[in-house]
């Protein structure tokens, strides 16, 4: 009986000691920017990671929000957001999961 308990102890303890800390699931610090409507040589909806500035594809409407801290993983496109009077434009990334920092 006491064999039993301590197994269930160990097995208590790996279970929660591999429960990761939800902020580290993400790779990335980001801020959300506004920089003016496309329609009018804005680039619209940008997002800066690391002194880098990219241009999201698919920025849900939840995070659409100017000087918005977020935390995120994105997937780097070939692609890049020839917008306004920007050359050669800024690289294009696929939000792969974000939430509020």
């Amino acid at each position: 009986m006491k064999t039993l308990y301590v197994l269930s102890l160990f097995a208590l303890l790996f279970l929660f000691s591999s429960c990761d800390n939800e902020e580290s699931n993400y790779a990335y610090e980001g801020l959300v920017i506004w920089a003016e409507e496309p329609a009018t040589d804005g680039c619209g909806w940008l997002i800066n990671i690391s002194d880098s500035t990219f241009s999201p594809i698919n920025l849900s409407s939840n995070y659409q929000t100017d000087s918005l801290h977020v935390l995120l993983d994105y997937k780097r496109l070939d692609s890049r957001n020839h917008c306004g009077w920007r050359q050669p434009g800024y690289a294009e990334i696929e939000i792969t999961k974000i939430k509020n920092q």
